[in-house]
């Protein structure tokens, strides 16, 4: 038996037409949602915001990608002096936890001493 005459699959073939019908429908209904709510009742109407939307929308692209190459070419530039503070800052961190485990190391004995003490009293 052949996968198009197992009836299996034209059972799901049905499936995913009515599906599929379902999926247009509410598309279309979504379609006519935005027309009403937007008042674009016209295809001049539809094609005028289009063309305004478009215009502002590669407008402000435009603008976004001469920022991203400022933000580019700027971060080229700090970059080095940015990497030897990172990685000095990186360092001081270890060396400060090194300090910190270091004192509470020293500090554990005379704690427990401490206790020691107070238990005898």
């Amino acid at each position: 038996m052949s996968w198009y005459t197992h009836p299996d699959f034209r059972r799901s073939a049905g499936a995913w037409s009515n599906k599929a019908r379902t999926g247009n429908l509410k598309q279309f209904a979504e379609a006519v949602n935005y027309l009403t709510e937007n008042k674009l009742l016209t295809l001049e109407d539809l094609q005028e915001r289009l063309s305004s939307v478009s215009e502002e929308f590669e407008a402000l692209s435009g603008s976004m990608k001469k920022k991203s190459a400022q933000l580019k070419t700027e971060y080229a530039e700090l970059s080095p002096q940015h990497k030897p503070l990172r990685e000095e800052v990186i360092r001081l961190r270890q060396v400060q936890n090194a300090v910190d485990t270091a004192l509470r190391r020293r500090e554990q004995p005379q704690e427990v001493q401490r206790k020691k003490h107070e238990m005898e009293l």
